[in-house]
Formats: C-alpha cells, sequence, structure tokens
C-alpha cells in the first residue's frame, strides 16, 4: 500500500531548498558558537544543537541561504549534515557542486546524510500490476515529480545507486550505510575518507556500488564474520 510518507506529506507546508533564483532573502547572523551539525532545506523542521539553513527567510531558520553555496561557512567546521528531501529540488547539473559544497564543508571523516528518491524502486511501483490504476498511479507519480504546491516544491531530478555512489565519490565521500524507506526513498550515509575503516560501513558500502542495494542482514553478518576472521579480505 503505497500512500504519501510523512516525508513527502510534509513537503505541502515545508519549503526545501529551492533554486537561488527562486527567493533572495537577507542572510541571517550566525549563531556563536557555530553548532558542528547542519540541517539544510530545515523548512519548519528546526533542529536543537544543528545550524538551520533555508532559502526562506518566513521558516526562521538560523541561517537564510541558498543550500548549494555557502561560502560564509568555514571549510571542515562540520561533524555531520543533514539533507533530507533536498537533492532532488536541485536542477541535474547542480547536483554534483552541491555535494562538492556540503563535502567542502564537512570534517575529516564527517557524515553527510541524504535522502533521496529512487528511480528504479519508482518505476517499479508504476509497473506494478496492482498500481496500473488511476488512483495509485496518479500517487506515484506525485511522489515521482513532488508536490508542485509551491516554487521549490518540484522534484527535477532523481537517483539510482550508480549515480548516487558516482556523485558522492567525486565528492570525496563514501556511502557507509543505506536502506531504502517506503519502498522508495534511498536513506543514505556518506563518511568524508578515502578509507571507510570500520568492516561493517565497508560492507554497506560495496554493496550498494556494486550490487546496487542496500545490505541484508545476514549479508552483512556473514561478510563481517569472513573479514573479521581474515577469511575474507578487501
Amino acid at each position: 500500500d503505497y500512500s504519501l510518507t510523512d516525508a513527502e506529506s510534509e513537503r505541502t507546508t515545508i519549503n526545501r531548498a529551492a533554486p537561488i533564483s527562486a527567493m533572495n532573502q537577507p542572510v541571517a547572523v550566525l549563531p556563536y558558537p557555530l553548532p558542528t551539525r547542519m540541517n539544510l532545506g530545515c523548512g519548519y523542521d528546526i533542529r536543537e544543537g544543528y545550524l538551520n539553513v533555508d532559502l526562506q527567510a518566513k521558516h526562521h531558520p538560523d541561517l537564510v541561504a541558498d543550500a548549494t553555496h555557502l561560502p560564509m561557512l568555514p571549510s571542515g567546521h562540520f561533524q555531520e549534515i543533514l539533507a533530507q528531501d533536498v537533492l532532488e529540488h536541485f536542477e541535474r547539473e547542480r547536483t554534483q557542486p552541491a555535494l562538492d559544497e556540503w563535502s567542502r564543508l564537512l570534517q575529516p571523516d564527517g557524515l553527510l546524510i541524504l535522502r533521496v528518491p529512487s528511480l528504479l524502486d519508482m518505476f517499479e511501483m508504476l509497473s506494478a500490476p496492482e498500481h496500473r490504476k488511476f488512483a495509485e498511479a496518479q500517487e506515484i507519480v506525485h511522489l515521482m515529480y513532488g508536490t508542485q504546491a509551491y516554487t521549490g516544491d518540484y522534484h527535477l531530478t532523481g537517483f539510482t545507486p550508480t549515480l548516487l555512489d558516482g556523485y558522492l565519490h567525486r565528492a570525496g565521500l563514501l556511502i557507509c550505510d543505506a536502506s531504502l524507506r517506503d519502498g522508495w526513498l534511498f536513506d543514505v550515509r556518506a563518511r568524508k575518507t578515502n578509507r571507510l575503516e570500520s568492516n561493517a560501513e565497508f560492507i554497506q558500502g560495496a554493496y550498494f556500488r556494486i550490487l546496487g542495494r542496500p545490505v541484508d542482514l545476514s549479508g552483512l553478518q556473514h561478510h563481517s564474520r569472513a573479514l573479521d576472521s581474515g577469511e575474507m579480505t578487501r
């Protein structure tokens, strides 16, 4: 049963990061001390302990700015950057520059936490016989292209495991955790490093990169034991 998820439903009221041309607002004064965690495209989801960033001043973020261009923030400062339901709202050619900018802001070994649509899983949903009726198909198309309730609330791109891994790798980020949420959303964590030290993180990244899917529990346990025992090497 594919109904709108909480994350997608809140897009009807939360304006995620949008193209800078949509609306220029005065930049807010940065808090001091500057938090080491950041919530990009926060909308009304203001999180304590985070630097909350959004393009729309009406959401009262800590910083009003284009989430893809943050020259006012210092390089290598953040331990964690959260960007849920954000990347798909940018034009395709802005995907790599956005990830490059977020990587710049991360500390070494810092985490980028993403939630993005999985194109292949949405196509499977749409092609399933039980979802070919008008109402069901209309809802899945809604998920694909966004609520479209206001400027910036349109989905302009989507992702496959190969695309997402490739973009992140080019930005100096390695996937260390991945899961599929609600049948159509990738929840992904990527670490700023050139080598994942944890065997568990290495296995999760390898499954996503090579097999094009999140790891299953049995696979994670089997390969973790093999790597830990020396039966298998990277």
